[in-house]
């Protein structure tokens, strides 16, 4: 075996090594292998679903042909509405939980679980309710401009199997978050490349059986639902089961912080989008629609780099609250600073690798059919590392819950963000769009964020040091 091997061997099996929480040392170890084998499941997870679809893509295309794929694929798109549709509670349960178990309230955990669940259902309940009452009103054949006969008869079917199979994944997605708030996220990352892997397996059947549209929709959409059901069965009644949800410990009071902080994160997540979906239209209305496409290519290409950084960062949001539950404050100094160190400079090396070769790369990709300027290629390079700056600082103030002082930066810098692209796209062209972003966000956000995490960092030692580790909040 060589010296390398032998090192990762010792890794692994130094990561497999029962933890001694009673120690700050010890706790500090299994926080860290939480975050490794998350991180670890997480790549998994994203490159069987990458594989997957390369092998789906043309399967379902060819199967499907042109107008009835393209209606599968504006269904998908509603897909996007998910990270919505639960109105950032996901989010508030993730951040709650990390800091109850932190702090070994078990009877919070519980609480705070069946009240999400309550809610979440409630939810769903609501929108399979709308969807109901809309679904005769709503001529889907028009919506979806389909034309042939088939397509006009599959439309509406196709859609009602897939948004009541969305409705239904609100509250039973939710095991990932509470997975990921208990530093368990690995197992919903496993449970999700299987997924990939069994939808695969279950769309070569359902081709091989000429399925129509509406099956095939089901076959697609309602495995991972499936999936996550067989998940949330073996997490509450095999690896946890005192924590399985009861509509007696539905609590009120839990239901309402849960929804105030979801509601935040809600707003958040609305930010996030409008600040990078709007580049499109503002690109469209004011250079046409060849330059989104000129625009689109290089923006899939670096978003390799922030699919990389979300494996290793996203995990820290709940060690981050577990530690600061915990008072291990010297955790949460020392990790924060290598995050932010490690997370810019790994982002500044792929994004130079990524300005040397990307003209070649975006040749052999998609050949001289588009042009893509270079200091188009130089603004994502560097938004990429102010970007790994901002997840890193996310990540920790999730972590203690300081959400509304992120949701006041985020508004203004959306408002700003927008007129500089309107302002600068006229003046530079299509670059312009990427030297708005870096510069709303490096004026704008920035300098209070860096004030926010120094401010709570200060706070959390003085209530650590005088109260015993009690966590902090950013209301």
């Amino acid at each position: 075996m060589s010296l390398g091997s032998g090192r990762f061997v010792a890794l692994f099996a130094a990561l497999r090594q029962p933890a001694d929480l009673a120690s700050e040392a010890g706790r500090a170890h299994a926080r860290n292998r939480a975050i490794a084998f998350t991180a670890l499941a997480s790549a998994f997870a994203r490159g069987v679903s990458i594989l997957t679809a390369l092998v789906s893509v043309p399967l379902t295309l060819h199967y499907l042909g042109n107008e009835r794929y393209g209606m599968w694929m504006t269904l998908s798109a509603f897909s996007a509405l998910l990270s919505f549709a639960d109105f950032g509670i996901g989010n508030s349960v993730l951040t709650a939980l990390a800091r109850r178990a932190g702090s070994g309230d078990e009877q919070g955990l519980r609480v705070h679980i069946s009240s999400a669940y309550g809610a979440m259902s409630a939810i769903s309940l609501a929108m399979l309710a709308l969807l109901a009452l809309a679904y005769p009103l709503v001529d889907w054949a028009a919506l979806f401009n389909a034309r042939s006969d088939l397509a006009r008869e599959e439309a509406g079917p196709a859609a009602i199997v897939f948004l009541a199979i969305l409705a239904l994944s609100t509250p039973i997605g939710l095991i990932t978050r509470v997975q990921l708030g208990l530093q368990q996220g690995f197992r919903g990352n496993v449970w999700q490349g299987v997924s990939s892997v069994v939808t695969l397996v279950v769309l070569v059947a359902a081709t091989r059986l000429e399925a129509s549209l509406p099956w095939l929709v089901l076959a697609l959409a309602g495995t991972p639902l499936l999936v996550s059901m067989i998940n949330t069965i073996d997490y509450f009644w095999r690896v946890r089961p005192g924590l399985r949800p009861m509509v007696r410990l539905f609590d009120g009071r839990a239901m309402r912080s849960l929804s105030v902080d979801g509601g935040m994160f809600l707003v958040l997540q609305v930010c996030a989008a409008l600040m990078f979906q709007i580049n499109t239209l503002i690109i469209a209305q004011l250079l046409g629609a060849e330059a989104v496409a000129t625009y689109a290519v290089p923006e899939r290409m670096f978003a390799i780099v922030g699919m990389v950084l979300a494996f290793v960062l996203n995990p820290l949001w709940p060690a981050y609250g577990d530690a600061v539950a915990r008072g291990d404050i010297s955790w949460v100094r020392r990790t924060l600073k290598i995050s932010l160190i490690l997370g810019m400079g790994g982002a500044a090396l792929m994004s130079l690798f990524l300005v040397l070769a990307g003209p070649t790369l975006l040749r052999l990709w998609v050949g001289s059919a588009i042009e893509v300027p270079f200091a188009l290629i130089l603004g994502f390079a560097v938004w990429k590392v102010i970007e790994a700056f901002g997840n890193g600082s996310a990540m920790f103030l999730n972590g203690i819950n300081a959400i509304g002082i992120q949701l006041a930066f985020a508004v203004i810098n959306v408002i700003a963000s927008v007129a500089l692209k309107i302002w600068l796209v006229g003046i530079y062209g299509l670059p312009g769009v990427m030297y708005a972003t870096c510069l709303a966000y490096g004026v704008i956000a920035i300098p209070p964020i860096v004030w926010v995490v120094r401010r709570s960092m200060a706070k959390i030692e003085a209530r650590c040091g005088t109260a015993g580790g009690e966590s902090v909040s950013g209301h």
